[in-house]
C-alpha cells in the first residue's frame, strides 16, 4: 500500500540508496538512516548534523520539500567538498556544509564553530562524527551546544555499541537530564552495532552549568 506522505519513500529505497552510496566502511546502518528520515519529517526547525555523508543526502531531501535548513559540520575538507557537490548535482541548496577542522575543548577534541553562527535553537541533532579518531570522539556535541537544545530537540548518536560511545552516554545524559532509546536491530552486518536517541522532554529547561533540570509540574 502506498504512503500518501511524499516524503515516505517506497520499501527498499534506503537499502539501494545506501548501496548506491559506495562507502560502505562509513555508511550508517540502514535503520539509522531510517531514524534519520523519520526525525527530518518531524523537526519544528533547524537540524545539526556532525559528519557528512549519506545522513546529509537524506535531510537534505526533506529539509528542501519541508523549507527547513541543515548544518553539516565535517572535519575532512575534501569529503565535505564531495558532499557538497553531491548536494549540488541533486539541486539541494538547503544544507550547508562546513569545513570545521578538530580543535581542543580542554579534556576532548571536537568540531571548530564556524564563523557563520550555528541556530539559537536546534531541533535535531544527527551524530555520526568526527571519526573515533579523535580524543574524546563525539561527546563533544552536547557539552558544545548544549545551550542551543532545548524541549522536543533530539539527538540520534550512530555507532553507540563503541567503547568511546559507551563511556560517554551517561555523561550526555547527565547533561541532558534523560535516557535514551537504545537501538540494537541485531542481524548483520554487525550483530552488535547499536544507536541511541534521546529526545528532550516538552518541559526540558536548561539549567546551570552544573547540568539541566526538569521544570516543576504546575498544578
Amino acid at each position: 500500500m502506498e504512503s500518501d506522505d511524499p516524503l515516505a519513500p517506497e520499501p527498499g529505497t534506503l537499502d539501494r540508496l545506501s548501496s548506491a552510496w559506495g562507502n560502505e566502511a562509513w555508511t550508517p546502518h540502514v535503520e539509522f538512516l531510517q531514524r534519520v528520515l523519520d526525525n527530518a519529517v518531524r523537526a519544528s526547525g533547524p537540524i545539526v548534523e556532525c559528519g557528512a555523508g549519506i545522513s546529509t543526502l537524506i535531510l537534505g531531501v526533506v529539509s528542501q520539500v519541508r523549507g527547513l535548513h541543515v548544518t553539516t559540520l565535517e572535519e575532512d575538507p575534501q569529503w565535505a567538498e564531495s558532499v557538497r557537490n553531491c548536494l549540488s548535482r541533486h539541486g539541494i541548496d538547503s544544507v550547508s556544509v562546513v569545513h570545521a577542522p578538530l580543535r581542543s575543548y580542554d579534556d576532548y577534541e571536537w568540531y571548530s564553530l564556524p564563523s557563520e553562527p550555528l541556530p539559537e535553537r536546534i531541533s535535531l541533532a544527527v551524530c555520526d562524527g568526527p571519526s573515533g579518531r579523535a580524543p574524546g570522539a563525539r561527546y563533544g556535541l552536547v557539552p558544545t551546544l548544549l545551550s542551543r537544545l532545548g524541549a522536543g530537540t533530539v539527538l540520534l548518536l550512530d555507532d553507540a555499541e563503541r567503547p568511546s560511545e559507551r563511556e560517554f552516554i551517561p555523561r550526555w545524559s547527565a547533561l541532558l537530564g534523560a535516557s535514551p532509546e537504545r537501538v540494537r536491530p541485531g542481524h548483520e552486518p554487525s550483530p552488535e552495532y547499536e544507536f541511541a536517541v534521546w529526545r528532550l522532554p516538552n518541559d526540558f529547561i536548561l539549567g546551570p552549568p552544573s547540568g539541566p533540570r526538569i521544570a516543576p509540574a504546575t498544578a
